[in-house]
């Protein structure tokens, strides 16, 4: 098997990172796609916040995700800021949504 986990939290900081990205992001993928719970729970927020016509960035995802949201994230505000850390705004966006994929398969 896989481990995902890596190209989980690249995607969704890309996304939070560049918004140009996230159309494309969520018609190729879904939440069960995402094997790590917090990253299920975060996409899960990117999408409501795109889908309301907002910008998806650091501020609004912990908004919609509120005080209980944060708190359901292990380790709360700071796995938001590893995401948005840990992604790598270099790595092609089609090849991460083709590893995720693969690797959700397996």
């Amino acid at each position: 098997m896989i481990d995902n986990h890596h190209f989980e939290v690249q995607l969704i900081g890309a996304m939070m990172h560049d918004n140009s990205v996230v159309e494309d992001v969520l018609e190729a993928l879904s939440v069960q796609d995402f094997r790590d719970t917090d990253h299920r729970l975060v996409f899960e927020s990117l999408a409501s916040i795109h889908h309301s016509g907002l910008p998806v960035n650091l501020v609004n995802i912990a908004d919609h995700l509120g005080v209980d949201g944060i708190l359901r994230l292990q380790a709360g505000y700071v796995k938001l800021a590893d995401l948005w850390e840990s992604a790598s705004r270099e790595t092609e966006i089609r090849e991460l949504i083709a590893m995720l994929k693969l690797s959700s398969a397996s």
